[in-house]
C-alpha cells in the first residue's frame, strides 16, 4: 500500500488550488486566484516542441494541490472501504461456518433422536420391558441421570478454573490441608485421583 503522507504534507503546505495557466508568446503563467505560481518556458528547441510546453504547463496547473488532496482523499476512502468490505466478508465467512456447524450439530441430534427412536422400538418387539410404558420411564429415569452428572461436570469445571488466588480474596475453592493450598486445573485432578485411590485401596 503506497504511503501517500509525504505527498499530503507538500500539498497541504502549497498553495490551494484551483491554478490557473495563462500564455504570452515566449512564456507560460502558473496562477492561483489570489497568487502568482511559477512559469513555465515556452522556448523550444524545434517547433514541435511548442505544444508541449503548453501540455507540460496545463498539467502543472490541473495538478494542484486540491486537485492532489481530492485525490489522496478517494484513495484513502477507497483503502477504507476495502478494509470494511474486509471486515465484513470475514464476518460472513465465520458466520457461514457457524452456520454449518449448527447444521451439522442438527443433524448430529436427529440422528441420535432416530437411533433412541429405533432402541426402543426394538426393546418394544423383544419385549424387554414388561410394557411400552416402563421403556419410557426407565428413558425418563436415564435422562434424570444424565442430567444430573452434566450439572455434576459443569460444578467440577467451574470449580477446577478457580484462580489461585481465591484462598486470599474470598470465594469457593478447592484446597488442599494442612498445607492450606488452593488447587486447580490439573493439580486438582492429580490431588483428587490419588485421594480416591488411597480410598480404594483402604
Amino acid at each position: 500500500m503506497t504511503d501517500y503522507s509525504n505527498l499530503k504534507r507538500l500539498a497541504e503546505a502549497a498553495t490551494p488550488g484551483p491554478w490557473i495557466a495563462e500564455n504570452s508568446r515566449h512564456e507560460g503563467s502558473i496562477n492561483a486566484l489570489d497568487r502568482h505560481i511559477g512559469m513555465v518556458s515556452m522556448h523550444a528547441k524545434v517547433r514541435e516542441d511548442i505544444p508541449q510546453n503548453f501540455a507540460n504547463q496545463a498539467f502543472i496547473a490541473a495538478a494542484n494541490p486540491a486537485a492532489v488532496l481530492a485525490l489522496i482523499a478517494e484513495v484513502e476512502r477507497l483503502q477504507r472501504a476495502e478494509k470494511n468490505d474486509l471486515i465484513a466478508y470475514n464476518a460472513v465467512i465465520q458466520r457461514q461456518d457457524e452456520l454449518r456447524a449448527e447444521r451439522d450439530q442438527f443433524k448430529a441430534e436427529a440422528q441420535a433422536l432416530q437411533e433412541q427412536k429405533q432402541f426402543l422400538r426394538n426393546l418394544r418387539e423383544a419385549d424387554g420391558f414388561d410394557s411400552w410404558s416402563a421403556a419410557l420411564v426407565e428413558v425418563d429415569k436415564l435422562r434424570v441421570e444424565v442430567e444430573a452428572l452434566r450439572k455434576d461436570a459443569e460444578r467440577y469445571r467451574w470449580l477446577r478454573s478457580r484462580d489461585l488466588d481465591t484462598i486470599s480474596q474470598g470465594g469457593v475453592f478447592a484446597g488442599l490441608t494442612p498445607q492450606n493450598m488452593v488447587l486447580n486445573e490439573e493439580t486438582l485432578d492429580e490431588a483428587i485421583d490419588a485421594a480416591m485411590s488411597k480410598e480404594t485401596d483402604q
